[in-house]
């Protein structure tokens, strides 16, 4: 009853004000293969972090990011309705060396959105972590400008 209050009969309430988000997967087996997008608000400064695979958490590009960036993630995340994955923890167990997701995003008001799957994905999951990557890539293309 309580993910029904918060997030409608079936329908996603559209995802406002986003205080922390946190969106990764894996890549392989080997050494520091995931990789992660981070988005935090501390002291009213949005940071965005990107950690790509093969590369090391210390080694992770971190960027002080506006409102049009964090207003085109919360625009993606509602285009796909990504409130709606909010419980979504399924694993297929016959898969011994597979790939994992997890996301995690909570909200000025407190709302939280916690999924993860490792082989299982929830509705639209591609589209969603093509166009998450595609943004927090252009932070590293602006930045070379």
């Amino acid at each position: 009853m309580l993910v029904l209050s918060l997030f409608g009969c079936g329908k996603s309430r559209p995802v406002e004000n986003i205080v922390s988000f946190d969106f990764g997967y894996s890549t392989g087996n080997y050494m520091n293969a995931s990789v992660c997008c981070t988005l935090k608000l501390e002291n009213g400064v949005y940071t965005a972090t990107l950690k790509r695979s093969g590369v090391a958490e210390k080694d992770a590009d971190v960027f002080t990011v506006g409102d049009s960036f964090v207003n085109e993630l919360t625009e993606i995340i509602n285009r796909y309705s990504v409130g709606r994955w909010d419980g979504f923890s399924k694993s297929d167990r016959r898969v011994l060396d597979g790939n994992s997701f997890h996301l995690y995003l909570r909200t000025e008001d407190d709302r939280s959105v916690s999924a993860h799957g490792y082989m299982k994905w929830p509705k639209n999951y591609s589209s969603v972590k093509g166009e998450i990557l595609s943004l927090f890539d252009s932070l590293c293309a602006e930045e070379q400008k």
